[in-house]
C-alpha cells in the first residue's frame, strides 16, 4: 500500500506534467504571430512531452474513440496518395513537410489529455497577448522608429505575411469581444476598460495594416455573430438597439463605397481641339489622345514634354530619370502618374509645382498623390479599383496585388480543365502553372508568375475534382461530427479559416498550416465531449 507521502508525490508528478503540456502548448500559441522558429522549437518540445509523458493506453483509447480525428488525420495521406500523379517528388515533399503540422497537432491535442475550459482560455489570452505585443512593435515601424523604412504598408508586418497575421487579429479580436461580453458584470471596471482598449486598438491597427482580407473577414463573421446574438436577446430596447446600430453601420459602409466610387469615377472633361501644342519654354507637348489612362479623373497622357522632365528631375532628385524606384517600379512612369494625379502638366512647370514631399513619394515609387494619405481608407478603394479599370483596358497585371489574382484563377481554371478528374498530383501544382503561364503567353512578368492564391483552387489542381471531394470531406467531417457552429471559438475560427481560403492559399505556408491545424485541433479535438458547449 502506498504511504500518504508517495501519493502527494505521485499527484504532483501527474500535476506537473499536465502543466508541462499546457505550458508548451501557450509557447505554441505565442510563437505563432512572432517566430518560424519558436514554433518549430515548441513543435519539438511538444512532441517530445508527448513521447516522455507516457499513458498510452489512454492515449491509444481517445484516439481511436474519436471519429472526427481519425477521418481528419487522413488529411495528409491524400496529399502522399497523390504524389503517385507527381512528376517532381522533390516538391511534393516540400509540400508534405510544409502541412505536416496538421497531421502531428492533431494527432497530440486529440490524444493527449482534455483540456479543460480554463486551459483553453489561458491559451487564448496568451496567444491575444502574443498578437498584441506585435502588432505594438509593428505600429513602430509603421511610424519610422529606428529609421525603418516601406514601401508598402503589408512591409510593416515584421515577423509573418500580413495577410495571415490579420486573420490571427481577427481571431484576437473576436476572442477579446467574447469575454468583454461574458464578464462585463463580473468583473472590475479597469479590466473591461483594458480589454476594450485592446479591442479598439486590434481594430485600428488591422485598418492600418489594410488587408482587405482581414477586414472583409471581420466585417462579415462580426456581421453574422451580431445578427445570431440579437435573435438571441430577450431584452427588446437591447434588441432595437443593437438592429439599429447594425442596419445604421451598412448604411454608412454603402454610404462610403458609394461616395468612394463616385469619387473614383470622375473624369475632367478634356476638348481635345483646344489642347495647347507647346510648353511656356517653347517644347512641344506630346499627346496621346488614344491612351485613356486616368489619375484621379486626369488624363495621364496629355501635356507630357519628356525633355523638360529629363532636364529638370535630375536637377531635384538623385533617382535617375530612366531607372527604377524604390518599389521597382519605372521611375518616369510613377512621376508621370504622379504629376497626372495633381492635375499638374508634365513639364518643367508641373515638376516645379512639387514639393520636397512629393519628390520623396515619387522616388518611394507612389504613382498618386492619395497614396501617402496612411490614415483615410480611400486610396485603398482607389488602388483596387484603378487597377481593375486598368486590366479591363488591357494593362499589365504584374506588381498589382489585385488583378494579378485573376490571372492566377484564369490560369488555375485552365489547368483544372485539363485535369479535371485527378489533377497535377502534390508536386505537381508550381509546375502546372508555369507551363500554363507560357502556353496561354501571360501578360504577367516572370517573377509574378504564382500560385493561385486560393486554396479550394489549389485543391482542384493538384487532386482533381474526385480528390476534391475528398480532401473537402475529410476538412469537413469533424465540423459536423461535433457540431462545432454551435460552440463560438469553433465557429469563429472556421470561419475565419475557410473564409480565408478564397483569397489565400492559406495551407500552402509554414505559418498558415500551423496556425490552422493548432486552433482546429485545439477547438475540435483537445477538450472533452462536453468542452465544446462549455466554450459557448
Amino acid at each position: 500500500m502506498p504511504n500518504k507521502y508517495s501519493l502527494v508525490m505521485l499527484n504532483y508528478i501527474s500535476f506537473s506534467k499536465k502543466n508541462i503540456y499546457t505550458w508548451i502548448l501557450v509557447l505554441l500559441a505565442v510563437c505563432i504571430p512572432v517566430s518560424e522558429f519558436g514554433i518549430s522549437v515548441s513543435m519539438f518540445l511538444l512532441a517530445t512531452t508527448w513521447l516522455v509523458e507516457g499513458g498510452y493506453r489512454g492515449k491509444w483509447r481517445r484516439l481511436k474513440t474519436n471519429t472526427g480525428l481519425l477521418v481528419f488525420l487522413s488529411f495528409l495521406l491524400v496529399h502522399v496518395l497523390w504524389l503517385i500523379n507527381s512528376s517532381d517528388l522533390m516538391y511534393g515533399l516540400h509540400d508534405l513537410r510544409i502541412k505536416l503540422p496538421i497531421l502531428i497537432l492533431p494527432f497530440i491535442l486529440g490524444s493527449g489529455k482534455p483540456l479543460q475550459r480554463k486551459e483553453i482560455h489561458t491559451i487564448l489570452w496568451f496567444f491575444s497577448a502574443s498578437v498584441l505585443v506585435a502588432s505594438f512593435i509593428s505600429f513602430t515601424a509603421y511610424l519610422g522608429v529606428g529609421g525603418f523604412e516601406y514601401t508598402n504598408i503589408r512591409e510593416i508586418s515584421l515577423f509573418i505575411s500580413h495577410i495571415r497575421f490579420a486573420l490571427m487579429i481577427d481571431l484576437a479580436i473576436f476572442h477579446v469581444i467574447y469575454n468583454l461580453i461574458k464578464n462585463f458584470h463580473k468583473e472590475k471596471f479597469w479590466l473591461s476598460g483594458l480589454k476594450f482598449f485592446i479591442l479598439i486598438w486590434l481594430i485600428v491597427f488591422l485598418l492600418l495594416l489594410k488587408s482587405m482580407t482581414g477586414i472583409v473577414i471581420l466585417l462579415i463573421v462580426g456581421t453574422v455573430l451580431t445578427v445570431v446574438y440579437i435573435r438571441k436577446l430577450s431584452n427588446f430596447m437591447l434588441k432595437y438597439f443593437l438592429s439599429i446600430l447594425l442596419i445604421t453601420g451598412f448604411m454608412v459602409i454603402v454610404f462610403l463605397v458609394s461616395n468612394y466610387y463616385a469619387r473614383f469615377s470622375f473624369v475632367e472633361p478634356v476638348i481635345i481641339e483646344t489642347l495647347e501644342e507647346e510648353t511656356m519654354n517653347g517644347n512641344s507637348y506630346a499627346h496621346e489622345i488614344e491612351n485613356i489612362q486616368l489619375e484621379n479623373g486626369e488624363r495621364v497622357w496629355l501635356y507630357y514634354c519628356e525633355e523638360e522632365l529629363v532636364e529638370n528631375w535630375n536637377i531635384r532628385s538623385k533617382f535617375d530619370f530612366w531607372g527604377e524606384d524604390k518599389r521597382g517600379q519605372d521611375l518616369r512612369i510613377t512621376m508621370i502618374r504622379y504629376l497626372s494625379s495633381k492635375g499638374l502638366r508634365k513639364d518643367s512647370l508641373g515638376l516645379a509645382s512639387l514639393g520636397e514631399e512629393d519628390i520623396g513619394n515619387i522616388e518611394n515609387g507612389l504613382a498618386n498623390y492619395i497614396y501617402a494619405d496612411k490614415i483615410s481608407f480611400y486610396p485603398v478603394f482607389y488602388e483596387i479599383m484603378w487597377q481593375i479599370r486598368e486590366y479591363r483596358n488591357g494593362g499589365d497585371p504584374s506588381a498589382h496585388s489585385i488583378t494579378q489574382r485573376f490571372e492566377y484563377l484564369n490560369t488555375g481554371i485552365s489547368i483544372v480543365k485539363n485535369h479535371f478528374w485527378f489533377g497535377v498530383g502534390t508536386g505537381d501544382v508550381p509546375g502546372a502553372f508555369e507551363e500554363q503561364y507560357k502556353t496561354e503567353d501571360s501578360q504577367l512578368e516572370k517573377e509574378w508568375r504564382l500560385r493561385a492564391h486560393n486554396q479550394y483552387l489549389t485543391f482542384l489542381i493538384s487532386f482533381g475534382s474526385f480528390g476534391f471531394i475528398l480532401i473537402m470531406s475529410i476538412l469537413l467531417f469533424p465540423v459536423f461530427w461535433k457540431k462545432a457552429w454551435k460552440s463560438y471559438y469553433s465557429g469563429v475560427f472556421l470561419a475565419i479559416v475557410f473564409l480565408s481560403m478564397l483569397n489565400e492559399d492559406t495551407l500552402e505556408t509554414s505559418v498558415g498550416a500551423v496556425f490552422f491545424a493548432y486552433f482546429y485541433a485545439l477547438f475540435l479535438f483537445s477538450n472533452q465531449a462536453d468542452q465544446i458547449k462549455k466554450l459557448n
